[in-house]
């Protein structure tokens, strides 16, 4: 898992050529868009399409090959630094990551969309930088990789599901489990990835397996493997060779089971 999730921060990164983004949003896109709009009456004054972009950003996303990918990544990127993005209102950005930084340039490109030029390590690159709804959005892809580096003024990625045992509660009854549940999400190294089912099985290491779980009366089903499960007053657990593993409740249509009894720093969510 850490070696994959390397590889393909590796990949992003140098696509990039230290061009990633996200810095803290003191000044982000809503503070300058309210800013411009406050020198005049809004009826006579028109905001420039541009001004959403102006700020500073914090790197909030990672979207990869159907998934998106939140939380902490400094483990995987081995650096607390991560990447920064600052856009001025002159035309000019500064990007870094891991405390290296280049110089760039933007123009604008239609009404939501800006070209980002960097240059860096003698090479140069421009990448198109999206914005919808506070989060902008910068397309990485090239031939090899099919990704987008995601930046709120916070930080923060609103709606983003945290995999998480600390946000799930206890199942105390065996009607919330019955029925087929599907693989949509794992977190790992405190990095939580949901969408593409086929995805989030190959970075757990399960591709080309039967990722499903499925509970009846009697048994559950899992990996393609007979278990036996439970269901008390203190919870739920599915076990298998005298190994327990907990079952808990992130949401009204979502399960997790904690994979760290059998020696994985990895949580795994169940829709229906």
């Amino acid at each position: 898992m850490k070696k994959y999730l390397s590889l393909l921060c590796t990949a992003m990164l140098c696509a990039c050529c230290l061009a990633l983004a996200a810095c803290g949003g003191s000044s982000g896109a809503s503070t300058a868009a309210s800013g411009s709009a406050a020198s005049g009456s809004a009826a006579s004054v028109a905001v420039d399409p541009a001004e959403k972009f102006i700020g500073d950003w914090k790197f909030a996303a990672l979207e990869y090959q159907g998934m998106t990918m939140t939380g902490d990544l400094s483990a995987i990127l081995e650096s607390d630094e991560l990447m920064t993005l600052s856009i001025k209102g002159d035309g000019t950005s500064s990007v870094s990551i891991n405390g290296e930084a280049a110089e760039a340039t933007w123009e604008q490109k239609d009404d939501n969309t800006i070209i980002l030029t960097v240059t860096a390590e003698g090479e140069t690159r421009s990448f198109d930088i999206a914005y919808a709804d506070g989060v902008l959005s910068m397309d990485m892809s090239d031939e090899e990789i099919q990704g987008k580096a995601l930046f709120t003024a916070d930080g923060v990625l609103q709606g983003a599901k945290e995999i998480s045992t600390a946000n799930a509660t206890p199942i105390t009854s065996a009607a919330d489990l019955e029925g087929e549940w599907k693989l949509c999400g794992i977190n790992m190294m405190g990095v939580s990835m949901y969408g593409d089912a086929e995805s989030i099985a190959a970075v757990a290491g399960d591709s080309g397996t039967d990722t499903n779980i499925a509970f009846s009366a009697d048994k559950a089903t899992f990996g393609g493997q007979d278990m036996s499960y439970t269901v008390d007053e203190n919870g739920a657990a599915i076990s298998e060779s005298g190994i327990t593993m907990p079952i808990m409740k992130l949401d009204d249509s979502t399960i997790i089971i904690d994979m760290s009894a059998i020696g994985m720093d990895m949580v795994m969510a169940f829709s229906k």
